[in-house]
């Protein structure tokens, strides 16, 4: 999630928002919300009037947290970009740090999850943009199996931590994922990859495929149910 919108902010922070783009986005969030709803809730006859409504507005009713953060930091990008173009470098670095360490804090505090999930996003959006509009000279130094080391590392130690201490350093918030998140994207940020058909092909399935297993009652029946693995 950390380096997906990382990817992003380090895209958007130059383009005007798309009504269209965002338009094909919802439309592919509730065509998978309503079939899933249909298939699972008619198996058990419980299909309801309200419960169709709920997944024909997926977005609204938050029916996947990502996307329904996504959409809000997308409309939110103009803004977010004319606030970028008004900040100096200085005051770019503190705004986004202090983003960081404020939604890191408040993500202790219950019942505030959809308040957290969009600063965050937004503190993420600045993160790429500050790496899209500032060329650090040290970064550049940095050879990319250097940032692959570094993302090991860190792999590491959130394992270590997971497993003795029961502590989750990669949860979405937490600076040490962040880290590890910024040691992969600035280890691809470096390569210089060229257009590939196939790899764009694949990738242009990877939204329908995460909102497929990801779904309320797909999630569920794939893990609890079929592997029984939950």
């Amino acid at each position: 999630v950390n380096i997906f919108v990382l990817i992003s902010g380090y895209f958007l922070c130059n383009s005007e928002i798309k009504l269209k783009k965002i338009f094909k986005l919802i439309l592919q969030v509730d065509f998978f919300s309503i079939l899933f709803y249909l298939i699972f809730a008619g198996i058990e006859n419980a299909i309801t009037v309200g419960g169709f409504f709920e997944n024909l507005f997926a977005i609204f009713f938050e029916k996947y947290w990502f996307m329904t953060a996504y959409v809000v930091m997308y409309l939110f990008s103009p803004i977010l970009n004319l606030l970028i173009k008004k900040l100096n470098k200085r005051s770019h670095f503190i705004v986004l740090l202090s983003g960081v360490i404020l939604f890191f804090a408040l993500s202790f505090v219950p019942k505030i999850d959809f308040i957290v999930n969009i600063g965050w996003f937004f503190s993420l959006y600045l993160i790429g943009a500050y790496i899209k509009n500032y060329q650090f000279t040290f970064l550049e130094k940095i050879k990319t199996y250097h940032y692959l080391i570094g993302f090991f590392m860190f792999y590491v130690l959130i394992v270590l931590f997971h497993f003795y201490l029961n502590i989750n350093l990669s949860a979405l918030t937490n600076p040490v994922g962040l880290m590890w998140a910024l040691c992969l994207f600035l280890c691809f940020k470096n390569l210089n990859i060229k257009n590939i058909k196939s790899l764009n092909f694949v990738a242009s399935l990877t939204l329908g495929i995460y909102l497929i297993h990801d779904n309320n009652y797909v999630r569920n029946y794939i893990w609890n149910e079929f592997f029984k693995c939950g």
